[in-house]
């Protein structure tokens, strides 16, 4: 009976432990802003088009880079490198609910080599493009760049600019501190959705703390 009792409470104070372990931890995602199990960030006025309509301001500066980074994606293929961004919804002017691009136009992103410097100073690619978004409205469609020929096109011509998709539209890559050999290797280390005014941005810690690393481009296809 003896034994029986204290297997018991021992069992207790095991669970207990481990409720506690779990709080805190959960306590931890929640005060980094760290969506847990399915990999989304919510929010009282969240929707599956993260509609950010009714937000405050404090409250929408925090759940529009969430948005952005929980909706990113990276688009490879043999001849060319992009990334799209997550969308959500704003208020314009006049009170109606729009898609961000319409309020921010503009979409900027920075990379930087990874573990490559000149003098102190890094190699970096800043792309600018419009934003635009995807016919499901869940994405900002992404900047692309070619791959072939990317680093002689920069180093001939630092600011370049090129044709992006069928409508019209195209996308500025400016690059600094770019010499003979090419890095193999970028993060990205600033995303940006701006107008004249105002703007929605992210710099690389932010990035980081979001994505629990840094994210990373493999360049190396480059000739």
């Amino acid at each position: 009976m003896m034994k029986s009792q204290k297997s018991r409470v021992l069992l207790g104070v095991v669970l207990l432990l481990i409720g506690g372990l779990y709080l805190a931890d959960h306590l931890f995602l929640q005060k980094r802003g760290i969506a847990s199990f399915d990999g989304r960030a919510t929010s009282s006025v969240g929707t599956d088009y993260y509609d950010l309509s009714e937000a405050s301001d404090k409250e929408f500066s925090r759940l529009a880079k969430y948005a952005l980074i929980q909706g990113l994606q990276v688009h490879k293929t043999q001849e060319s490198m992009g990334l799209s961004l997550g969308l959500f919804l704003v208020k314009n002017e006049s009170g109606s609910k729009v898609y961000a691009c319409e309020k921010y136009p503009n979409v900027e992103i920075v990379l930087q080599a990874e573990g490559v410097a000149y003098s102190g100073d890094v190699p970096t690619i800043l792309m600018r493009g419009p934003c635009m978004a995807s016919d499901d409205g869940q994405r900002i469609l992404p900047l692309t760049m070619p791959l072939k020929g990317l680093h002689k096109n920069l180093r001939e011509n630092p600011m370049l600019k090129l044709p992006l998709g069928d409508r019209g539209e195209s996308v500025m890559l400016s690059a600094q501190t770019l010499y003979e050999e090419w890095p193999h290797y970028w993060n990205v280390v600033g995303i940006k959705l701006y107008n004249d005014q105002e703007s929605v941005s992210l710099d690389g810690y932010e990035i980081i703390s979001l994505l629990d690393q840094a994210l990373t481009l493999d360049f190396s296809e480059v000739q």
